[in-house]
């Protein structure tokens, strides 16, 4: 997982030769994150777990990127021409388009962590018509019977 380069200039090329080129892609063979980014530590840059991708650019360009996008759309690849820095909002309308599926601006969106993504508008009028909407009490009721229903079962296991 590290790379023993001692200068800037000694890590770069340690970084390419832990790569494989498929594809144009420089592929990074050692150490994976969940996400599916390649990690490593560069000693000379910091004593923390750095993406490849990010380290790259910095060996190359000679600063820390903001939000970096992957032309090629794999997240392991650390091939610079493959990498183009780019605003948060730009991102997020790369990846998900430029509207949720309820018709609202991918800026809304937010994350939960066991839930995913999700837009904040969607969710703050679900929760409105919960509460207010001709159907409220219907809702209402179709959710006290999931409580009990979720109770029951945690009860039985």
């Amino acid at each position: 997982m590290r790379v023993y380069g001692t200068t800037q200039e000694e890590a770069l090329p340690l970084i390419i030769s832990r790569t494989e080129n498929v594809k144009g892609c420089w592929v990074w063979q050692k150490a994976i994150n969940r996400d599916g980014y390649g990690i490593t530590m560069i000693r000379s840059l910091s004593h923390k777990v750095l993406r490849v991708h990010r380290a790259v650019w910095f060996l190359v360009h000679g600063s820390w990127p903001g939000d970096l996008h992957h032309t090629c759309g794999n997240k392991a690849c650390c091939n610079p021409d493959h990498l183009v820095e780019v605003t948060q909002r730009e991102h997020s309308r790369l990846h998900y388009g430029d509207l949720c599926p309820g018709g609202h601006d991918p800026s809304f969106y937010r994350e939960r962590e066991k839930k995913g993504r999700y837009c904040r508008e969607c969710d703050r009028l679900r929760v409105r018509a919960r509460r207010r909407g001709p159907e409220a009490e219907r809702i209402k009721a179709l959710d006290a019977v999931a409580r009990k229903k979720r109770r029951h079962s945690s009860l039985g296991s």
